[in-house]
């Protein structure tokens, strides 16, 4: 068969936009192929580790070092029902500040598993190629 050629121009929409969409296509095109700077595809990469890290100091220096070192003021440190009218203040203090330490170790330990499973899950997901997701996992 033959096709038959019009000599009218479009109608609707696409007389309008024809051109138009073409030119938003190539410049789409010629953005995606370029590459971005360094600079941008790096920067998330600190700050995210600069996040990470102010965290981590945060929570081992201000929160659990205070309660390792024993400190008045620590979270850990504090004696509740020291003020009791029948002299087991001492015996109170020590108990509270051994169950401190026990605490302080314990908040350690939970911090340490969770930053290394952040910080896995950061590295695998930089490291690994952008794929699509597969048909049986699709939501």
């Amino acid at each position: 068969m033959a096709q038959v050629v019009s000599d009218k121009p479009p109608r609707g929409e696409e007389a309008c936009c024809a051109g138009f969409n073409e030119d938003i296509q190539e410049k789409r095109h010629k953005r995606r192929s370029k590459p971005q700077p360094w600079i941008l595809l790096k920067f998330s990469v600190f700050l995210t580790f600069g996040i990470i890290g102010f965290a981590t100091y945060v929570y081992i220096d201000r929160f659990c070092v205070p309660m390792l070192n024993r400190e008045p003021e620590a979270m850990g440190n504090r004696v509740f029902g020291s003020e009791s009218p029948f002299g087991i203040e001492d015996c109170m203090e020590e108990v509270a500040l051994t169950f401190s330490r026990h605490i302080t170790v314990a908040f350690l330990a939970v911090f340490g598993v969770l930053l290394v499973m952040m910080l896995w899950t950061y590295v695998k997901v930089r490291v690994a190629a952008p794929r699509f997701c597969a048909s049986s996992h699709a939501l």
